[in-house]
């Protein structure tokens, strides 16, 4: 699949989740001579080696990083609005990352931004990605948005380009452990590879418990995606574009 390169902008900052689109997207870019940077959005709910390895990826390529955090933690969230399902993942995303982009946008007026989404990654994608974007302002360019997902691990591996280590463990990027489309039984598999972290979503089930804050009990615990069902309800565009790694 041949990568869009159109001559405008020059020069786009990447959104850089770790997991093989957005290296992807970011290494077409950078052989184009249109990556300004890469962009990570510290969620404060990841797998705890992801950023070392952004930070290691970047450094070792000569690309500019700059990271962006959620400026109100995952766990604040969680015990006032109680642990998101699919239905309450817009408004995560707004807390998590999207307010990230806007601190970009604040930095950085008038650049653009890049994201390795792709149309046919998930079907709460379909129809939904396009590409070019405009968020707030902010336009958003999906340079790999039509190639297929054989497409991106050649290109990985014809480029030798490295993954976040979840990838081994989680097959996800690990950016994202908010649990809005995940299922409980997904809890095992973190607990083996990243006990700190489901260690730390047990204390945070206990402290939603006992607040009494959320009422209705599914939100009480991580993991309410549902199975399938969650794929009933389509991303917004910005979803797409900010959560391109965060199902497996």
């Amino acid at each position: 699949m041949k990568a869009d390169c159109s001559p405008c902008p020059a020069k786009l900052w990447c959104l850089f989740s770790g997991g093989k689109d957005s290296i992807a997207a970011a290494d077409v870019l950078a052989s184009c001579g249109r990556l300004a940077g890469c962009i990570f959005l510290d969620t404060t709910i990841r797998v705890p080696d992801l950023l070392p390895h952004v930070e290691k990826v970047c450094a070792d390529r000569g690309w500019p990083l700059e990271i962006y955090h959620a400026p109100v933690p995952y766990e604040v969230i969680v015990r006032r609005y109680g642990f998101p399902g699919p239905g309450q993942h817009g408004l995560i995303m707004s807390h998590l990352k999207g307010r990230g982009v806007r601190a970009f946008a604040k930095a950085h007026p008038g650049e653009a931004l890049a994201s390795g989404v792709r149309s046919g990654e998930s079907r709460r994608r379909l129809g939904n990605a396009r590409p070019w974007s405009r968020f707030e302002g902010i336009w958003c360019h999906a340079p790999i948005l039509d190639w297929t997902t054989g497409a991106v691990w050649a290109y990985v591996r014809r480029n030798n380009l490295p993954l976040s280590p979840a990838y081994k463990t989680l097959h996800l990027s690990g950016d994202c452990l908010c649990g809005a489309f995940a299922e409980r039984e997904e809890v095992p598999l973190i607990k083996t590879f990243y006990p700190e972290v489901a260690d730390r979503l047990q204390q945070l089930e206990e402290r939603v418990a006992e607040d009494r804050i959320v009422r209705p009990v599914r939100y009480r615990r991580w993991g309410g995606g549902m199975g399938t069902l969650g794929f009933s309800r389509l991303q917004s565009e910005l979803e797409s574009f900010v959560c391109g790694e965060c199902e497996p």
